[in-house]
C-alpha cells in the first residue's frame, strides 16, 4: 500500500510537470498539492521535492492567484523537508484531517460548540462572554452617572 502511494506521489509531480510545460499552470498547481498530499502520506521525500520545483516555477506567474497558491506550497513544502529530522515528518491522522497546528491550543465553546482559540474571552461566533472577570465587569451597573437620564426626568 505504502509503495501506492509513493507511485501515485511521484506520478502526480510528473502530472504536474506536463502541465507546467504546457502552459496549464493551474492543473500544475493542483497536481502538485496532490503530490504533496500523497508524499505526506508516504513519507516521499523526493516527490516533496518535485513539487517544490513546480511550487517554484508557479511563483513567477503573473496570475496573483496562482502565485500566492505557488507561495503556500512551496512554503509547505519547505516546512516538510526542514521538519525535525531534516525529511518529511508525518502528521497523526487527526492532524492530518483537521490540517492544524498540534501546538495551536483549542477548545468549544459552550454556548455554540463552535471551536476557539483556548485564550479567546469572547466567543467570536457567538459572541458568549468566556472569561468570568470579564463577564462580571461587562454585567456590573456603570459607573457614569449620565447612563439613568430617564431616572431624572423634570415634571412641570
Amino acid at each position: 500500500m505504502l509503495w501506492q502511494r509513493e507511485m501515485n506521489a511521484s506520478i502526480s509531480v510528473e502530472h504536474a510537470r506536463r502541465d507546467l510545460a504546457a502552459g496549464k499552470h493551474r492543473a500544475a498547481a493542483r497536481a502538485a498539492w496532490k503530490a504533496v498530499n500523497l508524499a505526506l502520506r508516504a513519507q516521499d521525500e523526493a516527490s516533496v521535492r518535485g513539487a517544490l520545483e513546480v511550487a517554484e516555477q508557479l511563483v513567477d506567474t503573473r496570475d496573483d492567484r496562482l502565485r500566492k497558491d505557488a507561495e503556500h506550497l512551496a512554503a509547505y513544502c519547505h516546512a516538510l523537508l526542514d521538519g525535525a529530522g531534516g525529511g518529511v515528518q508525518p502528521r497523526t491522522v487527526v492532524e492530518t484531517l483537521l490540517m492544524r497546528d498540534p501546538s495551536l491550543k483549542r477548545r468549544r465553546c459552550p454556548m455554540c460548540a463552535e471551536d476557539i482559540a483556548a485564550q479567546a474571552r469572547i466567543c467570536k461566533q457567538c459572541g458568549h462572554v468566556l472569561d468570568p472577570r470579564l463577564k462580571d465587569k461587562l454585567e456590573s451597573p456603570s459607573p457614569d452617572p449620565s447612563a439613568h437620564v430617564e431616572d431624572r426626568a423634570v415634571e412641570p
